[in-house]
């Protein structure tokens, strides 16, 4: 019987004639992305003819799927490798990441055990320990690990909240809980903190929303009233959570105060610094460590202003052990080196069981361009975000958010269209793409640009404006 893999390995000749065409069409892409349309008007319909056309019953060539998949790709996806693209922190992925993950589909290392990836397990706990000082969380205790992104480290660390403040949890789970555990976070906080509080268990009645104030930081002085009433109301204050980098509007909260409060009523204290994590790898914001050092978790995504592929995301507590207490589960049918190392076991540890080295894109990226290369490229994007600014007020546009990284939310301030009318014109054009959102103080509707693309120059911002003044001078002659 021929041991070909019955098909589903190439041969070596194959393989190296796949490859080359394989790199064509990536080569292709890369080079032409800034002249594509950046939002695709791709339809339903279309999407749907496409796919009437597959036949799993009639195989087809490798050459033709290369081809299939490379042509519909580039036609139909949203290009956020694009230098004008505008919308939520979807990077274009360093060439580094593109490599790595070229090399896990290869060897598909199974990070589950250390038995079976101690080399992969070790580089990923050497990049939690160098993140981990950088976010002045390097305790002797800190222990992390590498997630799908911050929805699953947010989910990570109310579990870590209520094991570790809720007696029996982990046995008992929420049964026969006399005292209600609550969380409270801004009303600007990612979706994914309800979220957690609903598959917890929980439910999203338990989250407390709290009020923000004109500079879209978290109030402080409500948050401790609202505790405060939860307490005399019969519930458990459980979990505080602050932004370091907010995904409508880069709001960094007061983390220091909300700290004190946190210590102060016994909550656990979590940071959610998914995209602003980020801006720690330049020396002008370590003055945020000693606020950030007295979290007891935080999340992190590289797969956002660090531009990796995604997902790549990481989860640091602060009381390593919680995490044991947490997740830990026995299984005879896995093998078990904690005897003969210090790393624990991935999959006793942690929320994923069998999963992938996403911490390899990280570590090759900075094992290439190093800590000097990144802070060039956050500082470049930086710059490039103040710019945006300057020439939005310049052209009366209102800038209502404030904040120090790249992200500006802004409305018409000459003649008070409603944001969705200039959003519409802005993307209909297919030469950039920006999002809309509201601020939740006041409720104000306003347009988004978030700077993501480290090749994004001052000349694709002069770009964006001349766009948005025409958008603007259209309705204008409409009305």
């Amino acid at each position: 019987m021929s041991n070909d893999g019955f098909g589903l390995l190439l041969s070596a000749a194959k393989r190296n004639k796949v490859w080359q065409q394989l790199g064509e069409k990536i080569e292709d892409y890369l080079t032409s992305v800034d002249s594509l349309p950046v939002p695709q008007k791709t339809t339903t319909e279309e999407v749907q003819q496409i796919l009437s056309q597959i036949d799993f019953d009639r195989p087809m060539a490798v050459e033709e799927v290369i081809d299939w998949t490379h042509t519909h790709l580039k036609k139909t996806l949203l290009q956020i490798a694009s230098r004008d693209y505008y919308g939520v922190f979807n990077p274009q992925a360093s060439s580094m990441s593109l490599i790595a993950d070229a090399f896990l589909a290869v060897y598909n290392p199974q990070l589950a055990s250390t038995a079976s990836a101690m080399l992969c397990i070790e580089m990923e706990n050497y990049l939690i320990d160098y993140f981990a000082k950088k976010f002045g969380l390097d305790t002797p205790t800190t222990k992390g690990c590498f997630t799908s992104g911050a929805t699953e480290a947010n989910f990570m660390s109310l579990l870590c909240a209520l094991s570790r403040k809720v007696e029996n949890y982990r046995d008992n789970g929420l049964r026969g809980i006399e005292k209600w555990p609550t969380v409270y976070a801004s009303v600007e906080s990612h979706g994914s903190i309800k979220r957690s509080c609903r598959i917890s268990g929980l439910g999203t009645d338990s989250l407390r929303t709290i009020p923000v104030k004109a500079n879209l930081q978290m109030d402080v002085e409500l948050l401790e009233q609202q505790i405060i009433q939860d307490k005399q109301n019969g519930f458990q204050p459980l979990m505080v959570v602050a932004n370091l980098g907010s995904t409508s509007s880069g709001t960094i909260d007061a983390i220091g105060e909300i700290a004190k409060v946190a210590q102060k009523h016994n909550l656990w204290f979590h940071i959610d610094a998914a995209w602003g994590g980020a801006a720690l790898m330049l020396d002008d914001f370590a003055y945020l460590r000693k606020e950030i050092a007295q979290a007891d978790s935080l999340s992190f995504d590289p797969h956002k202003w660090l531009s990796v592929a995604i997902g790549c995301g990481m989860f640091f507590v602060k009381e390593g052990s919680v995490l044991r207490k947490t997740f830990s589960i026995e299984a005879t049918y896995m093998p078990d080196e904690t005897q003969q190392h210090e790393t624990g076991e991935p999959y006793r540890d942690t929320l994923q069981w069998s999963r992938r080295f996403m911490g390899l894109k990280l570590f090759l990226t900075l094992l290439v361009h190093g800590e000097k290369g990144y802070g060039q490229a956050i500082q470049h994007q930086i710059e490039i975000g103040a710019y945006l600014k300057q020439q939005l007020q310049a052209n009366s546009w209102e800038v209502l958010n404030q904040t120090p990284w790249p992200v500006a939310c802004f409305i018409d301030g000459k003649t008070k269209h409603h944001p969705k009318k200039i959003l519409d014109l802005v993307n209909a054009t297919g030469e950039t793409w920006i999002t809309n959102t509201q601020l939740m103080w006041q409720n104000q509707p306003v347009l988004r640009v978030g700077i993501s693309n480290f090749r994004t120059q001052r000349e694709n911002i002069d770009k964006l404006i001349k766009i948005l003044n025409s958008a603007r001078d259209q309705l204008k002659a409409k009305t």
